[in-house]
């Protein structure tokens, strides 16, 4: 599954990165430099994939709700 990356999903990761002291820039939705390095430290602190990405695990891990978009189903019918 890949994650649905919104201004709005990435203003609730600044917020949640924030809360947890990672994180001291403007939560504006705007996936820049600072949010990455502020991911990246969370991720590793917290034994994930530190690729500065938004994935599920990581929103499980901040607690961030998020939408999947999955591919399409080949062979079903509906």
């Amino acid at each position: 599954d890949q994650v649905e990356v919104t201004a709005t999903t990435v203003r609730d990761v600044q917020s949640a990165l924030s809360i947890r002291r990672y994180y001291s820039g403007a939560r504006n939705g705007v996936f820049n430099g600072e949010t990455v390095a502020a991911l990246k430290r969370f991720q590793a602190e917290n034994r994930l994939d530190a690729d500065g990405r938004i994935g599920p695990q990581t929103l499980r891990a901040l607690g961030v709700p998020f939408q999947t978009r999955c591919g399409p189903s080949y062979g079903e019918r509906g």
